[in-house]
């Protein structure tokens, strides 16, 4: 993992457990002690080692906590000027498909309801003509 990938996991990391975390890109102690306390979560041996299954499973982690991870990797881009990289940029793609899967569904759920809500109504005042 170069610094940019360390960055991104110690943001993860953070917004996981919820654990200040100095996003430095130094793999240090305290990062090693928040990805074990994450593997353990996940049923993952905690060895403080972030492989391709770790890393996945620490991202499906965070599925409903992605937009404020956009957020908080778009933030942090900002302010250390974070080179482009492809584990990045894939994460990042990866949340804005997500974020629009999200928008159609909720969508989608809302519209199913006032179409539920039209056809009560409609049922209702069905009922009130039957009784003229």
């Amino acid at each position: 993992m170069d610094r940019d990938d360390v960055k991104i996991l110690q943001l993860a990391l953070e917004l996981i457990t919820g654990e200040p975390l100095n996003s430095n890109g130094q793999f240090g102690h305290y990062t090693e002690k928040l990805v074990k306390m994450c593997q353990e979560k996940l049923g993952i041996n905690p060895d403080g080692v972030v492989d391709n299954s770790c890393w996945e499973k620490l991202l499906s982690n965070i599925t409903l906590t992605k937009f404020l991870f956009l957020d908080m990797l778009e933030k942090q881009d900002k302010k250390n000027n974070l080179k482009d990289n492809p584990k990045q940029n894939e994460v990042l793609n990866d949340i804005s498909k997500d974020r629009e899967e999200h928008k159609k569904r909720l969508k989608d759920k809302q519209n199913k309801e006032a179409s539920a809500s039209l056809s009560k109504i409609e049922l209702d005042l069905t009922d009130l003509s039957d009784l003229k």
